[in-house]
């Protein structure tokens, strides 16, 4: 009886699969089609879309621009808004620790909200011209959709760090219906009572949609079985050339 011929030893990169399991060839490949997002604003050229703004007698005022210098995917073909705000200081008889707050609303065109999952917007602090609120902070952000006015997020705090901060609501928090503005305001409060002037960037003011249905699963095809014996499958291009089939006699 002829011997068997020896194969030479299996380099690395080459792993073995039982036979039953490459005769159902099971090929996974998921893939996301997220579905489209509602983009507010991103100012890549200036500051545009603002529908109203209410800027209380309880500020000194404020004022707006568009700075070419700032974005916060660091895309230099765009840019962001630059608001202040100057609020009163605590040494202000108007200066309370009362809710106060400053808004802009956005247009938005009519959107449905079950369409999306959140209202997403970038905030950075001009830390060195800006003064913190009693407790450290730079007071709070509200995200709200508006026509009918519905609050996504009530609160969420500007944090003392000189980058970007990325607020995020969820319309879960709301009845389902149509709208048609996005509304961001900048809120002084409590323990969060801003003391003077707050400086801040604001970009990509964005509705995010969830991914389309069904993108989590995974593709099947079904491959070719393969010929009787043990089957080796290449981990690397070009290696089949290097197996034998070893149930030769």
């Amino acid at each position: 009886m002829q011997n068997a011929e020896r194969n030479p030893a299996i380099p690395r990169g080459i792993l073995p699969a039982l036979a039953g399991l490459a005769m159902f060839g099971m090929i996974y490949s998921p893939a996301l089609a997220p579905a489209q997002d509602l983009i507010v604003n991103t100012f890549d050229t200036g500051i545009s879309g603002i529908d109203w703004e209410v800027f209380r007698s309880y500020v000194y005022g404020h004022t707006q621009v568009w700075d070419p210098t700032q974005d916060a995917n660091g895309n230099t073909n765009s840019g962001s808004m630059y608001l202040t705000v100057y609020w009163p200081t605590n040494s202000d008889p108007r200066w309370n620790k009362g809710w106060n707050d400053v808004q802009i609303g956005f247009y938005t065109g009519s959107f449905d909200s079950s369409n999306y999952t959140t209202f997403d917007v970038d905030i950075k602090v001009d830390v060195p011209n800006s003064f913190p609120a009693l407790d450290g902070t730079y007071g709070a952000v509200e995200l709200i959709a508006n026509n009918p006015w519905k609050t996504v997020l009530g609160w969420a705090s500007l944090m003392p760090t000189n980058g970007w901060q990325h607020i995020q609501g969820y319309f879960s928090a709301i009845p389902s219906g149509t709208y048609s503005e996005a509304v961001i305001g900048f809120i002084s409060y409590g323990g969060s009572a801003l003391t003077n002037t707050v400086s801040y960037w604001i970009d990509n003011i964005q509705l995010t949609a969830p991914p389309s249905a069904n993108t989590n699963r995974p593709v099947l095809s079904m491959a070719k079985a393969p010929p009787p014996g043990l089957t080796c499958i290449c981990s690397q291009p070009g290696q089949n050339h290097r197996l034998r089939q070893l149930d030769r006699r």
